[in-house]
């Protein structure tokens, strides 16, 4: 079930990536997509040499005239991310609709990894003393067993955890306010610069995830524990600003 559009969303950028086993011969493929969705994606970035990083896993970029929407294109990897995200519905028809169109071009089969990223950035974390053993005044978090009676927070709270969800891995990272990336971590970021506050960062992740066929439903998927995880660690106060509640 798709949640209603936030107003308030804490959302600063959503990407979807697919992995695969290197083809020289997509170079020739990119050519053939750039023309195609040249309309919706007019510019071209090449990435910069970047020391101890593969030049051919550096990703190339089309973007859109405003910027906020991008496809990159790797040897071994194809991705969509905005920053203007509007809902599931809309990301999830965008992200298939250009895969569709890569694949006419390339020649994909079995994937060797999916993921899906979701970074948001919470209000910064200060404590006047109310907190108590939560960590960040949006979060149900907590750290207990302290000695009462515990202090304030003295930082932004840095915290790195992964479990499985169903077939997937979820990562949740809960940082101080970093360059933001896409997922795969170094040599796939694409920096949107230095935002204040709090990142919440929940990417969902499969390896070796099967035919190229199947990305609709691993996309369900990975959103579907994504947005469990994220409402499910949120207090009812900060949902309620989130859907633009009077009281919230």
């Amino acid at each position: 079930m798709t949640r209603n559009r936030l107003p308030n969303s804490p959302l600063a950028q959503v990407s979807c990536e697919i992995r695969f086993h290197g083809e020289l011969a997509l170079y020739e493929a990119w050519g053939r997509f750039q023309r195609e969705v040249r309309a919706e994606f007019p510019k071209l970035f090449v990435p910069v040499a970047a020391n101890g990083i593969p030049p051919l896993t550096q990703p190339a970029r089309l973007v859109s005239t405003d910027g906020a929407d991008s496809l990159l294109l790797a040897i071994n990897s194809f991705a969509y991310s905005t920053e203007r995200y509007q809902d599931f519905p809309t990301f999830r028809e965008k992200f298939l609709r250009m895969r569709d169109i890569f694949c006419r071009h390339a020649t994909l089969t079995d994937l060797t990894r999916f993921g899906l990223r979701y970074i948001n950035i919470l209000p910064p974390s200060g404590d006047d003393g109310m907190l108590g053993n939560r960590i960040h005044p949006c979060l149900t978090l907590e750290l207990t067993g302290l000695a009462a009676p515990a202090g304030p927070w003295t930082n932004q709270p840095q915290i790195v955890v992964e479990r499985t969800a169903g077939r997937f891995t979820l990562r949740a990272a809960l940082l101080s306010a970093v360059p933001v990336g896409l997922p795969g971590g170094a040599g796939m970021s694409v920096p949107l610069g230095l935002l204040p506050g709090v990142q919440l960062d929940l990417d969902c992740y499969l390896n070796n995830p099967g035919p190229v066929q199947g990305v609709a439903a691993l996309l369900d998927e990975a959103h579907a524990a994504i947005d469990a995880a994220f409402f499910g660690m949120i207090t009812s106060e900060y949902h309620g600003y989130l859907k633009g509640s009077a009281d919230g």
